[in-house]
């Protein structure tokens, strides 16, 4: 059974990030596997199509996981779904994508 960590805050640039760096370096050297997953995607370099913060942890932790399940809604497509009243679809890919990641491991 996958074990959850969830990180939250009432405002933007609380320093989550940072939070969830220091937490998955700890944790890297006491558990065999741990996951990352940030559903909503902000903060994008041009062009991109993932948060960036999320591919850069990614990338420090050599973490396996398609950036596809990792960051899988951005907030423009967050926006449009909720303008077009599919918060179920929303729902329903959110809880898809975090089943994928979370198999054996600690997010």
């Amino acid at each position: 059974m996958a074990k959850k960590i969830y990180i939250t805050s009432s405002t933007p640039r609380a320093g989550k990030s940072v939070i969830c760096l220091g937490l998955l370096n700890a944790l890297r050297g006491i558990v065999s596997s741990v996951g990352y997953f940030k559903p909503i995607g902000q903060k994008y370099l041009r062009h991109a199509k993932y948060d960036k913060e999320a591919s850069m942890i990614k990338e420090l932790f050599n973490i396996d996981d398609e950036m596809d399940n990792i960051n899988p809604v951005s907030i423009t497509n967050l926006n449009k779904l909720i303008s077009n009243d599919n918060l179920n679809d929303f729902s329903q890919k959110i809880q898809e994508t975090l089943s994928i990641i979370e198999k054996g491991k600690i997010i």
